[in-house]
């Protein structure tokens, strides 16, 4: 009666409610588990919606997608300087501030940009949920079982309610599923910008990780000798001061010291 499904009702008891549940309007009943506990309106699109935006989506306050689809793909970021310039830095190495590969390392591992919230931090948050203006999946999940709605009525009431859609604060079924898979939400940036926007931490001002991974792989530092340099000298031991070890090696092998017959 309370519906407190959390995953799927067995058979039995899904058959039970079935038969006591006199909807007039009622989906399929593989279709109600899942929009029963997919459903946690009000403030909320379906948990999956929710989910994934929730995971990928940190924008405390988001512009319209159609604004920030034009703002993203042009990287109109007032305090970013445009990645075509920073490409052209990063390649030159211009970076006036930067002490040696160590202190890059520690830098570039643990994300100590001044401007940036720490990978670590934002992975806490993004685990976490941590949105200020959204309520917990946990208490929505719990509130959604328990059907603590507090402008709806008794389960009765909300049963009805529920079956026939007619919640005045939200879209229908049909309606959300067409606009989630559109993705036309107006207060959310669509998954796909997203997920490419969070790959390529286009952070306000951090340069992109992939550029870093390159230079520092390349650890083109004006003050540092190439690594390939390096190897190579090392390996053909070209040291002014020892004799090669070829010619080492032929003169003990045949053992010509002057010292014996």
């Amino acid at each position: 009666n309370k519906l407190q499904f959390k995953s799927i009702v067995h058979i039995q008891e899904v058959t039970i409610q079935y038969n006591k549940m006199q909807f007039k309007s009622i989906v399929h009943i593989q279709e109600v588990n899942i929009q029963f506990n997919k459903m946690q309106f009000k403030s909320i699109v379906h948990i999956q919606e929710v989910n994934i935006q929730y995971n990928k989506m940190q924008f405390k306050s988001i512009v319209h997608v159609q604004e920030v689809n034009i703002q993203y793909n042009k990287m109109q970021f007032k305090s970013i300087v445009h990645v075509q310039e920073v490409n052209i830095q990063f390649n030159k190495m211009q970076f006036k501030s930067i002490v040696h590969i160590q202190e890059v390392n520690i830098q570039y591992n643990k994300m100590q940009f001044k401007s940036i919230v720490h990978i670590q931090e934002v992975n806490i948050q993004f685990n976490k949920l941590q949105f200020k203006s959204i309520v917990h999946i946990q208490e929505v999940n719990i509130q959604f079982n328990k059907m603590q709605f507090k402008s709806i009525d008794h389960i009765q009431e909300v049963n009805i309610q529920y079956n026939k859609m007619q919640f005045k604060s939200i879209v229908h079924i049909q309606k959300v599923n067409i606009q989630y898979n559109k993705m036309q939400f107006k207060s959310i940036v669509h998954v796909q910008e997203v997920n490419i926007q969070f790959n390529k931490m286009q952070f306000k001002s951090i340069v992109h990780i992939q550029e870093v991974n390159i230079q520092y792989n390349k650890m083109q530092f004006k003050s540092i000798v190439h690594i390939q340099e390096v190897n190579i000298q090392f390996n053909k031991m070209q040291f002014k001061s020892m004799v090669h070890v070829q010619e080492v090696n032929i003169q003990y092998n045949k053992m010509q010291f002057k010292s014996i017959s």
